[in-house]
């Protein structure tokens, strides 16, 4: 329920829900205009997870705030943060990934250690044990991409596998049972992959030729085959073709287009689907006048583009004011982010 926009110059702007702190400006008030996080420049990438938020910054340390009962802001304590702390002993992360209540980041040499709740094996270590500094994930190397998903993280392999671990009731980690994991196994029948993105409760790859696939939870359609049976082995998503990126929600899941339009499905209760109804959809539907989107990211129950032109549109569940255009009202098509980045 709260969104983070990385600046040009290495600043990021938070806004939405902040009742643990997660919006990073030092206070616990929600916000549904972006405020700066406090004291953090130099960022080159974000990722907001369910109630905290982490970013990688330039020096290979990762910096994370908000809730922090499962030591998902990895600094040795279980302590809510409203500002930024250091995740203790990573220099060399490259890229980083929050999920549920775990953060994981990939490192220099293609290991990943992760770090948070743990009780589902979602960390990778072999254990079920919290843990509020970073463990390395045994039995994986070669990563290039990480995803922690609500209870459990994938890795993309330098070859196009794809490896999965944690919880596994909704076969959110493809391997065609639905046996809990803590530590990697890779997905058979699956290759080619260039990107994923772990949801709730499934998962989603996309394919070198622009077609997605995806597996886990179906109760709301989220895996695009057109019904809503779970799937515990990978299933192409019905229509679709083009894609060049894809980010995985709750239980709603969007793409982006080569040509800058988005195609979203699932859950759209609030509208996070952008089509301009509250229905759900099993099979993907356009979101309504994007035509020069970037990149994408599914949230909870809203969904947020950047514009090409620097600009950012969201769309969606608003209670918290998630979208960022001064309301507290659910959108089911894209409005603008107002004041992003300290500018009118």
């Amino acid at each position: 329920m709260h969104t983070c926009a990385l600046l040009a110059d290495g600043r990021v702007d938070c806004w939405g829900n902040n009742d643990s702190g997660q919006l990073g400006g030092g206070s616990t008030t929600q916000s549904a205009t972006p405020v700066e996080v406090a004291g953090l420049s130099g960022a080159t990438a974000i990722s907001a997870g369910g109630y905290h938020t982490c970013a990688l910054l330039a020096d290979g340390q990762v910096s994370c705030w908000g809730k922090n009962g499962y030591g998902q802001l990895g600094d040795g304590s279980s302590d809510d943060r409203t500002t930024p702390v250091e995740v203790a002993g990573l220099s060399d992360a490259t890229a980083i990934s929050a999920g549920g209540n775990h953060t994981c980041a990939l490192l220099a040499g293609g290991a990943v250690s992760c770090w948070g709740k743990n009780d589902g094996g979602q960390l990778g270590d072999g254990s079920t044990d919290r843990r509020s500094t970073p463990v390395e994930v045994v039995g994986l190397s070669g990563a290039a991409e990480i995803s922690a998903g609500g209870d459990h993280t994938c890795a993309l392999l330098n070859g196009g596998a794809v490896s999965c671990w944690g919880y596994n009731d909704s076969g959110q980690l493809g391997d065609g049972s639905t046996n809990d994991r803590a530590t990697p196994g890779e997905l058979a029948g699956l290759s080619g992959v260039t990107a994923i993105s772990a949801g709730a409760y499934y998962t989603c790859a996309l394919l070198a030729g622009g077609r997605v696939s995806c597996w886990g939870n179906n109760g709301f359609g989220q895996l695009g085959d057109g019904s809503s049976n779970n799937r515990a082995a990978p299933v192409e998503v019905a229509g679709l073709s083009g894609a060049t990126a894809i980010s995985a929600g709750w239980m709603h899941t969007c793409a982006l287009l080569a040509d800058g339009r988005v195609s979203c499905w699932g859950n759209n209760g609030g509208g996070q689907l952008g089509d301009g109804s509250t229905k759900d959809r099993a099979t993907p539907v356009e979101v309504a006048g994007l035509s020069d989107a970037t990149a994408i990211d599914a949230d909870g129950y809203h969904t947020c583009a950047l514009l090409a032109d620097g600009r950012v549109s969201c769309w969606g569940f608003n209670g918290s004011g998630q979208l960022g255009d001064g309301s507290t009202t659910d959108r089911p098509a894209p409005v603008e982010v107002v004041g992003l980045g300290g500018e009118p």
